[in-house]
């Protein structure tokens, strides 16, 4: 093994991280997906490890060009060569490092495989709802949640989150997990699109980085005519494939809309799609905050507030 591939496998990211000022967030980490976020710079990534060789890898849910191998990590972080990545990473493996107290990194990370079927099935015992209060927490009201263009395109666990399905060309693919203070993504699934259902009258499509942001932009902005596609964050080089495939199939005429978010990264993700479109598209973003989610809840504030106080299980259909 060469000093490179030894680097991205034998140290820790999440230890290495935590030396940086990262911190843990257990509640939103998994066996095999770890999120640390940092209280200065606001940053939070997602740290686990490739099934296949073991490297230690992130991404940045801030950014979606920030992301790779623990040299990626260091060359973004500190805005080095990866000669100079190399040299940091070879003094720390060598013992020269700052004290991190155990609890402030996870010792193991399961390597992430990927399980449809394990997906699938927790994805079946959710319960079929036509409305949630998670969802009306955010602003979301029922006659968007039971409206055709939405209806069986999530469900609701016994946890209280929402659960949106993801599908490729081999079908059923994953789930995107939404909660108080909670986003993850199925463990053993496998991120690629998720879609509102598509309807005669449809003459325009608009992505998104989630679906509660779909959600968010059809109930500000009401349209027969629009249907809605969430990619969950940064996409990964399989959904840039099941991207190009769902936009190479759209019928003629289709305008296609970028509305992610009103940030660097949205503009990022707006590029990389742009890329794969086989025709012009909009540019769009929220008014109001980051995303369209933001907008809304400013829209919906008398709303939310008396929702705020009801609680009890999701209204099941």
């Amino acid at each position: 093994m060469d000093e490179l591939e030894r680097l991205k496998v034998a140290i820790n990211l999440t230890e290495y991280a935590a030396s940086r000022g990262y911190q843990l967030d257990r509640r939103e980490s998994s066996r095999s997906s770890v999120v640390m976020r940092h209280p200065v710079t606001d940053d939070k990534i997602v740290v686990s490890r490739a099934e296949s060789g073991g490297h230690w890898i992130y991404f940045s849910v801030r950014d979606a060009r920030d992301k790779g191998s623990i040299l990626d990590f260091v060359q973004r972080r500190d805005l080095c060569s990866l000669r100079d990545a190399r040299q940091e990473l070879s003094a720390w493996l060598g013992g020269e490092r700052p004290g991190v107290s155990p609890a402030s990194y996870r010792r193991s990370v399961a390597p992430r495989g990927i399980d449809r079927d394990g997906a699938r099935a927790v994805f079946a015992r959710a319960k079929r709802v036509f409305n949630d209060a998670y969802l009306n927490s955010r602003g979301i009201r029922s006659s968007t949640t039971s409206h055709p263009r939405f209806v069986e395109t999530f469900r609701a666990d016994r946890h209280g989150r929402v659960l949106f399905p993801h599908r490729d060309d081999l079908g059923f693919a994953g789930f995107e997990s939404k909660g108080h203070g909670w986003t993850s993504f199925a463990p053993g699934g496998v991120k690629a699109l998720w879609s509102s259902n598509a309807l005669p009258t449809d003459r325009r499509l608009v992505l998104v980085e989630s679906a509660i942001d779909a959600l968010s932009h059809f109930q500000l902005c009401p349209d027969a005519c629009t249907r809605y596609a969430s990619t969950a964050g940064a996409i990964s080089p399989h959904q840039r494939q099941v991207i190009a495939a769902a936009l190479g199939r759209v019928p003629p005429g289709t305008t296609i809309v970028l509305g992610f978010d009103r940030d660097p990264g949205g503009d990022d993700l707006a590029r990389q799609v742009r890329e794969l479109a086989p025709g012009p598209c909009e540019r769009i973003t929220s008014p109001i905050g980051k995303d369209w989610n933001d907008c809304l809840k400013e829209r919906e504030r008398s709303f939310i507030q008396a929702v705020s106080g009801r609680t009890g299980p999701c209204l099941s259909r």
